[in-house]
């Protein structure tokens, strides 16, 4: 299978899931280097499948019952990643997190605001860059050179959001104050 049936696949099974197409082959660039045949296995045992890196446990969660032979044909890796990068989407409201969230669990941040996974791991904040990068270099290929940034917005863990709220009015008054005065 060349790349472009590779896209064509992305382009249908994409618009079926409402996910822009763009993200998808980034997602794809970065997880298989557009390669079908892709087996990936971590450090702790666990394999991912196909062009979208689908581990079995996560294709389950998905669709049910899935086998690994089902889940190296392109067309169903496709549908089960973009299907669950879709429910990512809907649940954290923005790409950063969803893509995150899909290469490690959870998204977490430390407190440089970088993504990090269970150990602590900035592995995760390059995935996303990476992702990003490609992302935006899709979109200024394809003529829509909206990007979204690399920067990664400052999270503040250990601070209720309340309180986060008020820093940053405080912050903006300070600002206003700087600027009459200068």
């Amino acid at each position: 299978m060349d790349t472009n049936q590779i896209y064509e696949l992305i382009n249908r099974i994409s618009s079926t899931y409402s996910v822009d197409q763009i993200l998808v082959r980034a997602v794809v660039n970065a997880e298989s280097s557009f390669n079908p045949s892709a087996i990936r296995t971590e450090p702790n045992g666990m394999s991912s499948y196909g062009l979208m890196q689908v581990t079995l446990p996560t294709a389950r969660s998905v669709v049910g019952s899935i086998t690994i032979d089902q889940l190296m044909i392109p067309d169903i890796n496709l549908s089960v990643g973009i299907s669950y990068l879709s429910s990512l989407l809907d649940k954290y409201g923005n790409i950063p997190d969803a893509v995150a969230s899909y290469n490690a669990g959870l998204p977490r941040k430390n407190v440089s605001g970088q993504y990090i996974n269970s150990k602590g791991s900035t592995n995760v904040n390059n995935y996303v860059n990476r992702v990003l990068g490609y992302y935006n270099q899709y979109k200024t290929e394809a003529g829509t050179p909206e990007t979204t940034p690399l920067y990664l917005p400052l999270y503040l863990p250990s601070i209720p959001q309340s309180s986060q709220i008020q820093l940053i009015m405080g912050a903006i008054v300070i600002l206003i104050v700087l600027w009459i005065v200068l």
